[in-house]
């Protein structure tokens, strides 16, 4: 079940029973603007194979290649000191598309906890007529015994189109700006 977190202009909030997934959306002048995401596992996940954390734009926006950034972190038992130890993932792209990008995300162990990450890109405006802008965050986790990589795309419109789309169980939050001009 899906819960709404918090909504606001250029803000979303999506929380599950296992994840919360929030989105921004933020205009740094008329052409263009930022979108983020940032997910939190609200408990340990029982499959640790690649995720899948993707935004994706309305047709009405594109991409900035080179602008976007990821990093993932989990805290691990470090049984020596006895204390967990911070680790931080910084992720390439995985997948760039004319919708907006995406990463592929190597979950820790099963004995790893407090999951969670973020990502974000830059973006320009297609048309000048344009008066909102909307930002679609997706995160996408393999449920299945037998791992795989994941193969993805965003095209125009946000959404994500995940091969084996069956074998994940996907959560969406949205987040739209307006008005922008």
């Amino acid at each position: 079940m899906n819960i709404d977190c918090g909504t606001s202009n250029g803000a979303g909030c999506i929380k599950t029973s296992w994840l919360k997934l929030e989105t921004w959306v933020y205009k740094y002048s008329n052409d263009t603007g930022s979108v983020q995401a940032r997910f939190e596992w609200l408990n340990k996940p029982y499959y640790t194979d690649e995720d899948v954390l993707a935004i994706g734009l309305n047709s009405n926006f594109s991409p900035t290649p080179g602008s976007e950034t990821a990093n993932y972190k989990f805290d691990r038992w470090n049984p020596i000191d006895r204390v967990f130890n911070t680790m931080t993932v910084t992720y390439s792209t995985a997948t760039r598309d004319v919708g907006g990008y995406g990463f592929a995300i190597n979950l820790g162990d099963m004995h790893d906890i407090n999951h969670r990450g973020y990502m974000s890109y830059q973006f320009s405006r297609r048309q000048k007529d344009v008066l909102l802008a909307d930002a679609f965050a997706h995160y996408a986790h393999q449920e299945s015994t037998f791992s795989f990589s994941p193969s993805f795309s965003i095209p125009w419109g946000g959404s994500l189109a995940i091969e084996q789309q069956s074998k994940f169980d996907i959560v969406k939050a949205h987040a739209q700006l307006k008005p922008w001009y």
